[in-house]
């Protein structure tokens, strides 16, 4: 099974205050180069998750007990999974909408349009099933659904929303686990890259991020943590971007212009903060959040940050928000 779940070390103090507002007041614990937006959720001692806006240099508590937050590509909202539901937010942290679910969401992906919106749930008998929520018609339906003794992790569209990238992850060593591709309808699904976890679409929708721990032969690395590479969706060449310097967790991350990679990381001083960097250049870090504070036993940012790069929301959707989203 290809490596998942890096939990990073030390823990962060545990965030308490209103339902939305300031964390601390006094002292401001984020830093947005150029005032740009970031959704990131934490994760506390009981492993409970709690899902948080970076703003105007404050931090905003969304929703406990919800994980995964992500922006719409339009700007204009940020979903969260919830215990069975989606919560809907608007960009000032405000829950304007909540759509039940079955079970527990655990990934939430937007169509480029911002018209749909996939998640992934879990069934009981253990497999993960990605369904499809389409706001015009206010209804879900099924959208992937593996049979095989693989999980299906993360999923993105391309840029021009014709085709969706995913990943699986199995528990014994399975050739199939890896990176497929697919139509936009969940049809036409092939292997793209065995024992490989996606990162995201490049702008121009012909190249796709994707980490390895695996050598040319399929081989697991010997005392490395493996590499990011940059793949031609049609012909299959692969080309490696970096290597990587400490073990990645579950949320490394492509921003959206296709410049930089981000992710939560241990500080020098203690503490964690999400730090971005340009890609094929890990030494040269910029802070996307200050470092919290951490304490035995308390939480750790590890869940599914989200860089929305720009000052303000691009409110680019036609309709207001109550006809969009019901």
């Amino acid at each position: 099974m290809i490596r998942l779940a890096f939990s990073l070390l030390g823990a962060l103090s545990l965030i308490t205050g209103p339902m939305v507002g300031p964390v601390d007041e006094e002292k401001d614990r984020t830093v947005m180069p150029k005032g740009k937006l970031v959704v990131f959720s934490l994760r506390d001692q009981s492993s409970h998750q709690s899902s948080y806006l970076v703003k105007s240099g404050k931090t905003l508590l969304l929703k406990e007990r919800s994980r995964a937050p992500v922006f719409s590509p339009n700007g204009r909202l940020i979903s969260a999974a919830g215990a069975n539901e989606i919560y809907l937010f608007d960009d000032n942290g405000r829950l304007k909408k909540t759509i039940p679910t079955e079970n527990g969401p655990r990934y939430l992906e937007w169509a480029p349009d911002s018209t749909k919106l996939l998640y992934s749930i879990e069934p009981k008998d253990g497999r993960r099933v990605v369904l499809e929520y389409d706001f015009s018609e206010k209804s879900n339906k099924v959208f992937l659904d593996i049979k095989e003794d693989m999980k299906i992790m993360t999923f993105t569209y391309s840029p021009d929303g014709k085709q969706i990238l995913f990943d699986t992850v199995s528990e014994d060593d399975n050739p199939k686990e890896g990176l497929y591709l697919c139509d936009a309808d969940g049809r036409g699904i092939r292997l793209l890259k065995s024992h490989a976890l996606s990162i995201r679409w490049f702008p121009d929708g012909r190249y796709v991020a994707y980490y390895t721990d695996r050598d040319e032969e399929g081989r697991p690395m010997i005392g490395r943590f493996g590499g990011i590479y940059k793949m031609n969706v049609e012909t299959g060449e692969s080309s490696k971007l970096q290597d990587l310097l400490t073990a990645p967790p579950d949320a490394l991350r492509m921003s959206r212009d296709g410049q930089y990679f981000y992710m939560a990381k241990s500080c020098a001083s203690g503490g964690q903060n999400i730090v971005a960097w340009p890609i094929g250049d890990p030494n040269v870090e910029i802070p996307l959040t200050e470092c919290v504070d951490t304490a035995e036993g308390g939480a750790s940012i590890d869940q599914y940050a989200d860089w929305y790069q720009s000052e303000t929301l691009d409110g680019t959707a036609d309709l207001s928000l109550t006809e969009w989203i019901g």
